[in-house]
C-alpha cells in the first residue's frame, strides 16, 4: 500500500508538472484510527492486512522527496478540514458552524 500510494503522489506531480521543492505537502487521509502527531496508522479496518501502529508516514517518507512535508491522519479529519476551508461550510456563521458541529463533534471539536 505504502509503494502504491508513493507511485499515486509521483504520478499526480508529474501530470501537473510540480518540481517537488515547489509542493508545500502532502495529506494521506487514512480510513480508521490515526496519530496525526507520529504520521500512525494505528489500526485501519478497511485495510486490515496493513496491520497496527503503522508508521506510514515514515515508510512514505522514504519513497517520496525528503522536500516534501507529509501529513497523516483520519481522511474523514482532513474531509471536514478542507470543507471548512474551501468547501460549502467555509462561508458559515457560527450559529449554522454549530450544527455541523452537532453531527461530527469530534471531528470539528478538534479543528
Amino acid at each position: 500500500m505504502v509503494a502504491r500510494t508513493a507511485d499515486g503522489i509521483s504520478r499526480r506531480l508529474q501530470e501537473l508538472s510540480l518540481d517537488s521543492d515547489k509542493c508545500v505537502g502532502i495529506a494521506v487521509g487514512a480510513h480508521g484510527i490515526t496519530d496525526f502527531d507520529k504520521g500512525i496508522i494505528q489500526l485501519s479496518p478497511h485495510f486490515r492486512s496493513l496491520g497496527e501502529n503503522v508508521p506510514f508516514k515514515e515508510l512514505l517518507s522514504e519513497k517520496l522527496p525528503a522536500s516534501i512535508p507529509l501529513f497523516i491522519d483520519n481522511q474523514i479529519r482532513f474531509q471536514t478540514f478542507a470543507e471548512k476551508t474551501v468547501g460549502i461550510a467555509h462561508k458559515l456563521r457560527a450559529g449554522q458552524q454549530q450544527l455541523i458541529r452537532h453531527r461530527q463533534p469530534v471531528l470539528l471539536q478538534d479543528l
